[in-house]
């Protein structure tokens, strides 16, 4: 190979390096002159935001795809304080008009007991790149939780779940919910919330979470061991249905999940009198109730079960629920139905 043909190659390897270099930049910063607005950090649930149509933003979008407020009222909004400001200039119970990179808005402002007037979002300034930024640099809440005795893995990660499915609830985002463990081998829970204050997270973690179920209206039961009374996690009667396992649905795959759960005596008559009166109603060769089991966690409305026809009227204290977790793979549509 002469010198010459070495000099080309060469050549073209640093260009190529060059090119590749300069998309990495564009990728993380393709906000060369600013990004002026105020980026929804998150919604709250059954707030003005949330039933103006208002999505809370999935932690998986990088920070320049999530939706940016650009004015309210027709006033510019370029910053975080921008926001809040004009927050303070607001009555309760006004039309606002919300305009925002992916929509217009017409909200209801509520005021809270203090006369603080909200709109039910959380934002921050515009970011310029796609750079995650640490706690240290976006400012937020670490939280270490220590269990009160010794516990199996299992539970420190149904914990894990059961956190991360509460802190979702509540319209938070940027969270991070992880197990940890010191020299001396003692297990903690890290969660990391960016951009909270210490008393809403301890507004969020502190009080004990609420969980119900119910058909129509009416409550079936609530959790804790008053209505339930065992919930099984081993093989044999829960996690995916062998009968019917995984399968392909639509552009990704399905798992159908189930596990069984014992009921008090007062609760499972309780389900008795409220299936008595409701219709048996078939639907691909399978018999179910009219209504729905609506699951609630802190009043809000996390999953929505179907109920089978045998079931109608029957005072059983044993009961097996299923449903189905989907995803873009089978291992994805198995993690989603753990969070269910």
């Amino acid at each position: 190979m002469n010198q010459t043909l070495k000099n080309f190659l060469t050549n073209w390897k640093i260009i190529i390096l060059l090119v590749a270099l300069i998309f990495s930049y564009v990728a993380i910063q393709p906000q060369f002159f600013g990004n002026e607005g105020a980026t929804i950090r998150s919604v709250i649930p059954n707030s003005s935001a949330a039933n103006g149509g208002i999505l809370n933003p999935s932690p998986k979008l990088t920070p320049l795809a999530k939706e940016k407020i650009i004015s309210i009222d027709q006033q510019v909004i370029t910053s975080e304080n921008d926001y809040y400001d004009v927050l303070k200039t607001l009555q309760d119970n006004m039309s606002v008009k919300v305009e925002t990179n992916k929509g217009i808005y017409t909200l209801l402002s509520s005021a809270d007991i203090f006369g603080k007037v909200d709109l039910g979002m959380k934002v921050y300034t515009a970011p310029t790149s796609n750079i995650r930024k640490g706690l240290d640099l976006e400012g937020g809440i670490r939280v270490l939780l220590k269990p009160e005795e010794a516990v199996e893995e299992d539970i420190i990660e149904l914990t894990i779940d059961n956190l991360k499915e509460r802190l979702n609830v509540y319209g938070l985002s940027d969270v991070v919910v992880r197990a940890a463990s010191d020299l001396s081998g003692e297990d903690f829970i890290v969660i990391e919330i960016a951009g909270v204050t210490e008393e809403e997270v301890k507004e969020l973690l502190a009080k004990q979470g609420k969980f119900e179920a119910a058909i129509g209206n009416e409550t079936v039961f609530y959790g804790g061991k008053k209505d339930i009374t065992y919930v099984c996690r081993t093989a044999d009667c829960s996690g995916i249905n062998p009968s019917v396992g995984c399968f392909p649905s639509g552009e990704g795959q399905a798992c159908q999940f189930f596990f069984a759960i014992t009921l008090s005596p007062e609760a499972a008559d309780k389900q008795a009198e409220l299936t008595n009166v409701l219709a048996v109603i078939t639907e691909e060769n399978n018999r179910y109730l009219s209504d729905d089991l609506v699951l609630y966690l802190d009043d809000v409305e996390v999953d929505r079960l179907r109920i089978g026809a045998e079931l109608k009227g029957r005072s059983t204290t044993n009961i097996q629920i299923s449903g189905s977790g989907f995803g873009a793979t089978q291992q994805e549509a198995v993690t989603i139905r753990y969070k269910v």
